[in-house]
């Protein structure tokens, strides 16, 4: 589409022809605010030439100068929020969005322990040797939102360092064996059919 009018759901049409305008849209605030910010006695055509000045020329995304990506504000804003800005103290704190939208972390575990057919309470038993029970900790951090403070509980474990510790021993078995990567692999094969049906 080259120009606004020619899609169907723009606002623009009613903004410019009065015929197009549609009751669900309050125009007249839109044209007032215009004819303030940009002054003169026609905020119809002023809008128009602004709409199609950019269409020429498109205006720089002020998205690029968002600060972390995401504020936008003026300077002496952002640097009360930057001086309010706390880093946690613990960077598992921070959640993380995950590729498998919809999974509980409680949903990745059982799955690794159906998989491994062991009971799911063995994997909140201190210092388990239940099959798969480091692997489902990787499953459950890499592909939820849980965090490793949230998963302590789930596996038995007083602090989310512990959890780090399952997390290790998963990651370097999977780097070293094949028979660990393909086991990861069918597991997330089921997995992302539980993220489908939710």
């Amino acid at each position: 589409m080259e120009h606004p009018v020619e899609w169907r759901w723009s606002s623009y049409p009613g903004y410019t022809l009065q015929r197009q305008q549609v009751d669900f849209v309050a125009y007249q605030p839109v044209w007032d605010a215009w004819a303030g910010e940009f002054g003169g006695k026609d905020p119809v055509r002023a809008f128009r030439r602004f709409v199609e000045a950019g269409l020429v020329e498109p205006p720089r995304n002020p998205l690029l100068d968002a600060w972390e990506g995401w504020l936008l504000e003026s300077e002496k804003f952002l640097r009360t929020i930057k001086n309010k800005f706390k880093t946690p103290n613990q960077s598992d704190q921070v959640q993380h969005a995950r590729r498998l939208d919809g999974i509980e972390p409680s949903d990745a575990i059982a799955a690794v322990a159906i998989y491994f057919g062991v009971e799911l309470d063995a994997y909140g038993v201190r210092r388990s040797l239940a099959a798969g029970r480091d692997l489902a900790a990787h499953v459950a951090h890499r592909h939820t939102t849980a965090t490793l403070r949230e998963l302590a509980a789930p596996f038995g474990l007083n602090h989310p360092n512990s959890v780090s510790n399952l997390l290790c021993r998963a990651e370097a078995q999977i780097k070293r064996s094949q028979k660990h990567r393909k086991q990861l692999a069918e597991i997330m094969q089921k997995l992302t059919k539980i993220g489908d049906r939710e």
